[in-house]
């Protein structure tokens, strides 16, 4: 299922809604969408499925068209955004869980493909490798805080730890101090989780096996980090999971994006 190409759809037959003096039929709208008819009948079946829209038949001389329209439905529903609800997934981590993150980019699109989650929703990851560019002349987090949505403004949270915190972070404009970029992150989408219970967070331990050359100082950081989530009066509220292996991570990552969004997202 393709969320862009039905918006598109609905954005072309809305358009033409007005112009009933002329035949606009399937080849026309294919036409207009830049794709063969055989590639964007699934999405007008889908959307007809909705009662978004709907096709009649007629003759006109020797010639069948198949004439489409949007409902009145189908044009709350684009006016309105609510054809598919975007929800942001911010990923957080420092550069020694390379392969989480990219993991993390397939299990998000392994959870757009499910039908249950592409009929509603569009998973949007947020990860600075995609996002941010090559920008040279100011600090590194103030520009990923430029180019990419806040942590704190994201539907979902993920933070990925290992063996490394990161290097450390002072905010521009409080000049509060922060081990890391990713404790700067997390801690901002914490204090939103708190006052208004977004983003949701996720949080990872890496618990594989180490390199062999271990910086001791970053892993007691990291090791600091998640006491603050021990003992009854603990810092943090909330648990985190732990995954000994790439694999065992990326099926407890997609585990629980779908147990948040059947959940919490309507």
């Amino acid at each position: 299922m393709d969320i862009h190409l039905r918006q598109k759809i609905l954005q072309i037959l809305y358009e033409k809604r007005s112009q009933q003096s002329q035949t606009f039929d399937r080849e026309d709208l294919a036409r207009f969408v830049g794709k063969p008819w055989r590639e964007i009948q699934p999405e007008v079946a889908y959307l007809e499925e909705k009662s978004y829209v709907v096709t009649k038949s007629k003759q006109i001389g020797t010639r069948i068209y198949h004439l489409l329209n949007i409902t009145t439905q189908g044009i709350d529903a684009l006016e309105k955004g609510q054809l598919i609800q975007k929800i942001s997934i911010f990923i957080s981590s420092p550069k020694d869980v390379y392969n989480e993150r990219q993991i993390a980019l397939h299990v998000i699109e392994r959870c757009n493909k499910l039908r249950s989650i592409s009929n509603r929703y569009f998973l949007n990851p947020l990860a600075y490798e995609e996002i941010v560019p090559a920008v040279v002349g100011q600090r590194p987090q103030t520009t990923v805080d430029s180019y990419m949505m806040e942590a704190s403004k994201s539907d979902i949270f993920i933070c990925i730890l290992w063996q490394r915190m990161g290097t450390p972070v002072t905010h521009e404009e409080t000049n509060e101090q922060f081990q890391s970029g990713t404790e700067y992150e997390f801690l901002h989408a914490y204090r939103s989780n708190q006052k208004r219970g977004k983003p949701y967070i996720l949080l990872y331990r890496g618990m594989k096996p180490y390199l062999s050359e271990i910086d001791h100082e970053q892993l007691s950081r990291v090791q600091a980090f998640f006491n603050r989530f021990e003992g009854e009066h603990a810092e943090l509220k909330g648990f985190y999971k732990t995954y000994s292996s790439n694999e065992e991570f990326g099926e407890i990552l997609f585990h629980d994006l779908d147990t948040i969004i059947a959940e919490n997202f309507t």
